[in-house]
This record gives C-alpha cells, sequence and structure tokens, in this order.
C-alpha cells in the first residue's frame, strides 16, 4: 500500500493532533474548540470529517485546485499583448478601461494590473530593451 503525500498548512498538524486526543476520549469538546479557535459545531464537524476520512478530511477542500476566478492564460496574454503593443504609458486603471471599452474585456482593474510587465523599458546606459519593444529615453537628470 502506498502512504498518500498530505499538503497542509502550519495550523492543520495541530489541529489534527487535538481532534485525535478528542476522539481517544483524552480530552473534551470545548477543550478542542478552545485551542483551536473554532466553536463546537465546527468541532463535531472536523471530527465527522476526521473519522470519516482521517487526517486528509481535515485538509481544505479546495486545496491544490484553480481559483473559480482564475483568469485563463490566454486571455490574460491577450489582454498584455494588447496594453504592451497600444496602452503602453497607461496606467493601470485608464488601460483596463481601455481593454473593455475597445477589445471587449471584462476584467477588473485589479486583474490588469501587472504593471511592471507591460510598460516600456527606459533606456539606461548599456542596457538595451527587450525585443520587439519601442525604448524610452531616460528621464534627465536636474543638475
Amino acid at each position: 500500500m502506498k502512504a498518500e503525500m498530505i499538503m497542509m498548512s502550519r495550523k492543520e498538524p495541530d489541529r489534527s493532533e487535538v481532534i485525535r486526543l478528542y476522539v481517544e476520549g483524552h480530552i473534551k469538546q470545548k477543550e478542542v474548540a478552545r485551542r483551536i479557535g473554532a466553536s463546537t459545531r465546527q468541532v463535531r464537524n472536523l471530527v465527522c470529517k476526521y473519522r470519516k476520512h482521517g487526517v486528509a478530511g481535515l485538509v481544505h477542500g479546495s486545496r491544490g485546485k484553480a481559483s473559480n476566478r482564475k483568469i485563463r492564460e490566454e486571455i490574460k496574454q491577450s489582454a498584455l499583448s494588447l496594453v504592451r503593443e497600444r496602452y503602453w504609458d497607461f496606467g493601470p486603471t485608464l488601460a483596463q478601461e481601455k481593454l473593455v471599452e475597445k477589445h471587449g474585456f471584462t476584467m477588473s482593474v485589479r486583474n490588469a494590473e501587472p504593471v511592471d510587465d507591460w510598460r516600456r523599458p527606459v533606456a539606461s546606459e548599456g542596457q538595451e530593451a527587450a525585443p520587439g519593444l519601442p525604448v524610452l529615453p531616460a528621464p534627465a537628470t536636474g543638475g
């Protein structure tokens, strides 16, 4: 029989130990609730999962799955390429507005915010820009 690897957060091993003590009859339900910072109802639910699935039952069910709100990579790349080509000098909010208005994207400003990814590089002495991107002149230093 192969041992299954279970990824746990920092809190989960402590939770499993306390719940194990409860299941074995060493501590009371209220003590478990106090130790793990949960209600007695949550403790009953956790104990049920522990009895049914073992330690794996205490791990959050969404662990290892992609978020339902995640933007598909091809859409993200399409938006970034449009911003790099046409809206490189816009801030995140204006760039997002243009993507929605002119190109039909439906993303929030926060998802349109990897500013470092889309801004044109600024030329500095001895450095070359990324291929295919125009270079802005280095800012003049007043002095």
